[in-house]
C-alpha cells in the first residue's frame, strides 16, 4: 500500500483531470458523451503525430499513452505518462496550433475522440466545462514549473526513483498485480532527461539494492516506501 509520503511526491508530478467533470450538469455530462467516439489503439500506435494540425480532444478510457517531444536536432523527450481518465490534446484545439508533441499507445489503449468543432462548441455553451478546464490548465502549468524546477537540480538516481514511483502508479491503475513497470531503457531515460548508459547504472544501483526486480523492460518496484526514503530531501 502506498503511503503518504509516496502519494504527497507524486502528487507534485501529476495532473488532476478529474477536475474536468468535476460537478457538471447532467446536461453537459450527456453532450460531451453523445459527442465521444471511441477509438482503439495497439502498443506503440501513433495517435497523433508532432507536427500534424490537430483534430480533437482524447479523453483515455484504459491503457497509457506517453507523450514524446522531439527536437529539431533529433533529441527525445518522453515528457508525461497519461492514464485512465485523463484528457489529452486540448491545448492544441484551443490555439489550433500544429502538434508540438506525439502522443503514443504503451499496450492497448482505448479513448474517447472529440472533434475541434465538437470541442469548441462545448466550450462556448457550457461555463462550467469551460471553468473546469481553465482551472486544470492553471494547474497542469502549476506541475510543469514544480517538474522543470526540481529536476534540473536533482540527481541521476532521484530522478530515476520519482520516475519509477509515478511510473508504478500510472501502471497500478491499469488494475494489474503485483504492479508490473513495462519500460523500455530509451523511455526511462528519455523521462528523466540522462543518457541510457546513465539510467541503466542508476536502475542497476537499485536492483543491487534489493529496490526493484528487474527483467528484460520490466520493472517492479519491491518496496515503494523504501524507494521513496532513498531519495532524500527533494
Amino acid at each position: 500500500m502506498m503511503s503518504d509520503q509516496v502519494a504527497s511526491l507524486i502528487d507534485l508530478f501529476v495532473f488532476k483531470h478529474q477536475r474536468v467533470l468535476e460537478g457538471l450538469p447532467q446536461p453537459t455530462l450527456h453532450v460531451i458523451d453523445s459527442c465521444s467516439n471511441r477509438r482503439r489503439f495497439q502498443n506503440g500506435d501513433l495517435i497523433f503525430k508532432q507536427g500534424d494540425s490537430p483534430k480533437g480532444v482524447f479523453i483515455l478510457k484504459s491503457g497509457l499513452v506517453k507523450i514524446v517531444y522531439t527536437s529539431p536536432a533529433g533529441q527525445r523527450t518522453l515528457v508525461y505518462i497519461y492514464k485512465p481518465g485523463d484528457w489529452f490534446g486540448y491545448r492544441q484545439a484551443l490555439t489550433m496550433d500544429n502538434n508540438q508533441i506525439s502522443a503514443i499507445a504503451i499496450e492497448k489503449v482505448e479513448v474517447d475522440f472529440i472533434s475541434n468543432d465538437d470541442f469548441i462548441k462545448l466550450i462556448e455553451e457550457h461555463p462550467k466545462f469551460s471553468h473546469n478546464l481553465l482551472v486544470t490548465l492553471s494547474h497542469e502549468f502549476t506541475i510543469w514549473v514544480k517538474r522543470l524546477s526540481l529536476f534540473t537540480r536533482l540527481s541521476v538516481k532521484t530522478r530515476l526513483a520519482i520516475c519509477l514511483l509515478i511510473l508504478h502508479e500510472r501502471f497500478k491503475s491499469l488494475g494489474q498485480e503485483p504492479t508490473v513497470i513495462l519500460f523500455s531503457r530509451p523511455d526511462l531515460a528519455d523521462f528523466i532527461g540522462v543518457t541510457i548508459e546513465s539510467t541503466v547504472r542508476a536502475l542497476s544501483e537499485f536492483k543491487a539494492q534489493g529496490l526493484v526486480a528487474v527483467r528484460g523492460r520490466s520493472i517492479r518496484i519491491k518496496d515503494t516506501q523504501a524507494l521513496y526514503d532513498s531519495i532524500g530531501e527533494v
